[in-house]
């Protein structure tokens, strides 16, 4: 039986690792797309998930679409879906770049909450 996964309404930090580097609408795409890899989405859905302008999201999937970081999913009706381009090598590498930085994040809170603790204690 295949396990199917549920897409749930998502929220949007603003702290992701790749948009804490590069500040950018482009940045905050990749981070949105590669956290939510299992998914498609429409150019309007991610505007309205990132908070970035739709016109900014418009001009700046064709570019991902054509250095193959993001890839075309389909269509619903007259609406693109996009994704993630899991084949691509880059894309891939940016994954894992998130991946560890969130990992790194989550361990420093661990300590920090440990320090906390220990502290509390005594």
């Amino acid at each position: 039986m295949a396990e199917s996964i549920i897409r749930r309404d998502v929220s949007y930090d603003r702290n992701r690792p790749l948009e804490k580097i590069f500040q950018n609408a482009t940045s905050r795409i990749l981070d949105f797309l590669i956290l939510n890899q299992n998914f498609d989405y429409s150019a309007t859905e991610i505007s309205k998930i990132t908070q970035i302008p739709l016109r900014t999201v418009q001009r700046v999937l064709p570019l991902l679409v054509e250095k193959e970081l993001v890839k075309e999913s389909g269509k619903i009706g007259n609406t693109r879906m996009y994704i993630i381009h899991s084949k691509s090598r880059l894309a891939e590498l940016l994954g894992q770049f998130v991946s560890a930085t969130i990992n790194i994040h989550i361990e420093n809170a661990q300590k920090q909450n440990r320090m906390t603790k220990k502290t509390m204690i005594r």
